[in-house]
């Protein structure tokens, strides 16, 4: 072992072919010895064996909140949902490969793609995308509120086969005054998800105040459930944001809670990138 006195033995001859004295201890240079190759060699095939060189990839960048849709051509075969077509300028502008070659340029190394309205509860458009790219995109599905519990469970099993990882929650999908947590469907996801470990994120659109104590609820059915509330809790610059910010924070006290830092764009109002008033506001002491 380590750190006791090194005994030698004859071992396997050399490259030479002369008997070579290899030591007993079971670390690499004696190992290596034993079988007759360099330490390097020996790493080479054992890379994780105490002692060899410690090899660490370089951290990726990942974007962790973009949306594609097909494009003109690829709607054909993946249509929008009824309702569904992105205006003109943003028609082209989101594809698989659009977006492949905007990540590649801004050195971007994969993505968390969030299934985007346009497709509604189709999720093949994403699916196709990570299937030609599994080691770059990762997805999120769009819980769909009108599945019973079996079918809501099942399709979030389902989905995670095809490579989504995490579900969202959009409250305005909803019937108008339904709670997310008082629909058996959406708290047997949320605990289902806790048992896949997927989280589930819940986007608070028109304000986090509108959905606090619903998004309470849900902590409280589904304790084990990783939950994210997307978009920094669309806490905006101004009066209503910053109570909503307070409301954010109040969430801190739930373990299994975290706030996504994506779309600052729609929180900024008149704040431009790089956002100096948000990290002002939202950030700083």
């Amino acid at each position: 072992y380590f750190g006791c006195p090194v005994v030698t033995e004859l071992a396997t001859l050399g490259n030479e072919g002369t008997a070579v004295s290899c030591c007993r201890a079971m670390i690499v240079s004696c190992l290596a010895c034993k079988e007759g190759i360099t330490k390097d060699e020996y790493c080479a095939k054992f890379p994780s064996y105490f002692g060899c060189p410690v090899v660490t990839e370089p951290a990726r960048v990942i974007d962790s909140h973009l949306h594609i849709w097909a494009n003109d051509v690829e709607s054909e075969m993946y249509p929008y949902k009824t309702g569904g077509d992105p205006t003109a300028s943003l028609a082209n502008a989101a594809s698989t490969d659009r977006i492949l070659a905007n990540m590649t340029s801004a050195g971007v190394d994969g993505a968390l793609i969030v299934q985007p309205s346009n497709h509604g509860f189709d999720h093949s458009y994403v699916a196709a995308a990570i299937a030609a790219h599994p080691s770059v995109f990762k997805g999120m599905l769009l819980h769909d509120p009108s599945r019973g519990t079996a079918d809501a469970v099942s399709d979030v099993e389902r989905l995670l086969d095809d490579g989504f990882v995490g579900v969202r929650f959009n409250p305005y999908l909803w019937a108008e005054g339904a709670l997310m947590s008082d629909d058996p469907a959406a708290v047997a996801v949320c605990r289902r998800c806790a048992e896949l470990r997927m989280p589930v994120g819940i986007m608070c659109f028109k304000g986090l105040n509108l959905h606090l104590e619903d998004i309470e609820q849900l902590i409280n059915k589904s304790p084990e459930t990783t939950f994210i509330i997307d978009h920094l809790g669309f806490t905006s610059l101004d009066q209503k944001g910053d109570e909503n910010f307070e409301d954010l924070l109040s969430l801190s006290r739930h373990a299994n809670v975290y706030i996504k830092i994506s779309a600052l764009f729609r929180i900024a109002n008149e704040d431009p990138f790089p956002y100096e008033d948000i990290r002002k506001n939202r950030f700083l002491p």
